[in-house]
């Protein structure tokens, strides 16, 4: 619980961002312009939010040192936390423009099947392996289904490219979950930094 509320918390911030971006598109987007704007802010968001993982580093002392109680709270919450750049993605630009373009219940259906996947992937997920871990991993799964599965029907309008995107989330994940096994958070932050920063720019 403690570790799903702590990336509740970033939710509700990622909700917030998301409300102001809707009126600016819906009063300046057109077809034209989204096939440069759609890539150029998603991009630029998944690049805030990798780098921002690094702030993981730095929460794991905090707890070891301040929230004892709740350090076996740390190995759910490192599985989960890197799902903040695609459950940013969806929420922030990709829901946005589906309202934008009237795409409303396409994105509804879309949603509606992505939960009905996760609700079913976590009741296999515990009746396999019966721990909280396997359904921290099975949440990983369905976010990267419902990112996939909005995304889809936004390249097929816009025409734009999304391999790059993609593999930038999938390369700076694996990153950042194995630098942050290692025991010396500093070591493993200096390490995710450097290479998300490096695969940036690449």
């Amino acid at each position: 619980a403690f570790a799903y509320n702590m990336l509740g918390l970033v939710t509700t911030a990622i909700a917030a961002v998301s409300t102001v971006l809707y009126p600016s598109l819906k009063a300046k987007e057109t077809e034209g312009t989204a096939k440069i704007n759609y890539q150029k802010i998603k991009s630029t968001l998944l690049i805030v939010v990798m780098i921002s993982l690094v702030g993981y580093f730095v929460l794991v002392p905090i707890i070891h040192w301040f929230l004892p109680k709740y350090i076996e709270s740390l190995p759910i919450f490192r599985i989960i936390f890197p799902t903040l750049a695609i459950q940013s993605a969806v929420t922030i630009v990709m829901s946005n423009y589906y309202k934008t373009f009237n795409m409303v219940k396409r994105f509804f259906v879309i949603s509606l099947f992505a939960f009905v996947f996760f609700f079913f992937l976590n009741i296999l997920a515990y009746s396999l392996f019966h721990t909280p871990i396997a359904i921290s991993m099975a949440s990983v799964l369905v976010m990267l289904f419902w990112y996939l599965l909005s995304e889809y029907f936004l390249v097929k309008r816009f025409h734009v490219g999304f391999v790059k995107d993609l593999l930038y989330v999938l390369f700076g994940s694996a990153f950042f979950y194995g630098f942050s096994l290692l025991n010396n958070t500093i070591i493993g932050a200096l390490l995710y930094l450097s290479l998300i920063l490096a695969l940036t720019i690449c």
